[in-house]
């Protein structure tokens, strides 16, 4: 019994050290496992409500609502998900020919006509703005890869001598 009661004190101030120097070092990366993420990131992702019709007043709308009746449980993401670049869709969301909004160099960037707030720079900043101001984070569904459209229009690379057709596979 004496020995049962020395290896559990040795265990209770070994573990009180540690505590006390996670502590004392404040990183999140000394902490035990288990306390690196108590829930999953919780947040609203426009995909599960518009699929590729989303838009920034449909965004906004749903944030705000998310800030004044979520965010106190925890739910602080909101993601633009997959179709922002996209220009003629329809009711479903898609079109046989659509059309890509990109830049000079092949990047994609947000429909004007669905993000008015991105004007003429072609950005979100406008948008994230808004949903920092709310106490939320922004988030962004980006395609990898270089895009189909900006192959075929051999697009210059920003910031080199190559071009779309180089790179693409």
């Amino acid at each position: 019994m004496k020995k049962l009661i020395i290896v559990f004190l040795a265990a209770f101030i070994f573990i009180a050290c540690q505590t006390k120097k996670i502590a004392d070092t404040g990183s999140e990366a000394s902490l035990p496992f288990q306390s690196w993420a108590p829930t999953p990131p919780m947040g609203w992702n426009s995909w599960d409500s518009y699929g590729r019709t989303l838009n920034e007043e449909s965004i906004k709308a749903n944030a705000k609502w998310m800030a004044q009746n979520l965010k106190r449980f925890g739910w602080e993401y909101v993601v633009v998900d997959e179709g922002w670049y996209l220009d003629n869709l329809d009711a479903r969301g898609n079109v046989k020919n659509t059309r890509y909004e990109m830049d000079e160099y092949g990047r994609y960037v947000p429909v004007p006509a669905r993000f008015p707030s991105a004007g003429k720079d072609f950005t979100f900043k406008p948008l994230a703005d808004y949903l920092h101001s709310l106490g939320l984070k922004f988030g962004l569904h980006i395609i990898r890869g270089i895009p189909k459209e900006a192959v075929a229009r051999n697009l210059p690379i920003a910031g080199s001598s190559f071009h779309a057709a180089d790179a693409a596979d």
